[in-house]
């Protein structure tokens, strides 16, 4: 029987995906639990719309983090933190402060996305920000003494 997914299924396909399976399995697995209709000619036409809007939405959002990691890329972030009198920071700069910071200055990143050692002594340090679809920028952070 062929069938469109309505769901991903492990091991048989993505939502979208046509595939033929036994009549057992689509008529007491797939169509109870919503995870697959018959492959009528109204569903291949749903499925092939979902599929194109899939792939614009992806296109967009490929533009969209190109244009952020461009924007990124060699970008100098400089932050001030408070330093003992043994020459290392009170609290370490870390992944989250890093996001934080960047986030005030208007680029929407993550602390996941954020690849860095903690910053424990003042000084210039590069960072990696990744983004999806392998996207990568490196920022050079410049941590200084506070008054």
């Amino acid at each position: 029987m062929k069938v469109v997914l309505s769901a991903t299924v492990p091991q048989l396909g993505e939502r979208g995906d046509v595939r033929h399976v036994a009549d057992g399995y689509a008529r007491n697995f797939l169509f109870p639990q919503k995870l697959a209709e018959l492959a009528t000619p109204a569903a291949l036409w749903r499925a092939e719309q979902e599929r194109t809007a899939v792939r614009k939405r992806a296109e967009h959002e490929l533009n969209d983090l190109q244009r952020i990691a461009t924007q990124l890329d060699g970008y100098e972030l400089e932050t001030e933190a408070p330093v003992s009198e043994a020459g290392t920071l009170y609290a370490s700069v870390g992944a989250q402060k890093v996001a934080q910071l960047l986030k005030e200055r208007g680029m929407p990143v993550k602390k996941t996305q954020v690849a860095m050692e903690p910053i424990k002594t003042p000084g210039e340090y590069k960072a990696g920000i990744r983004f999806a679809h392998g996207l990568e920028a490196e920022i050079t952070i410049i941590v200084t003494a506070a008054p």
